[in-house]
């Protein structure tokens, strides 16, 4: 619970509603783009720092598998990625099987 108030939070800092008239500019789209990339970022930096913390510190047998993880998003187009979490996560996929 305490996940859903710090996001709550950061998505208040970001109080961004403007709506003109009929045919007018509408600014909510890009509103929230920019909401949701700078969350996104903030996150990902936090996160990315404590795992980075870690794994320096880390020096089990299971170091180079779980380095080899973290590496594959930057190797691999994101439409591989795409459809390889469709394939773990789908109804007949390792994951989707405890659904």
């Amino acid at each position: 619970m305490e996940i859903v108030k710090l996001i709550e939070l950061l998505v208040s800092l970001f109080p961004f509603k403007i709506k003109e008239g009929k045919m007018g500019t509408d600014w909510s789209p890009l509103w929230i783009s920019l909401k949701t990339s700078i969350l996104s970022t903030i996150i990902t930096f936090v996160i990315g720092i404590f795992v980075s913390y870690i794994m320096a510190n880390y020096r089990g047998k299971w170091k180079g598998l779980i380095d080899g993880l973290f590496t594959l998003p930057l190797i691999l187009p994101p439409t591989v990625v795409g459809f390889f979490l469709l394939l773990l996560c789908g109804k007949n996929g390792f994951i989707g099987k405890f659904r």
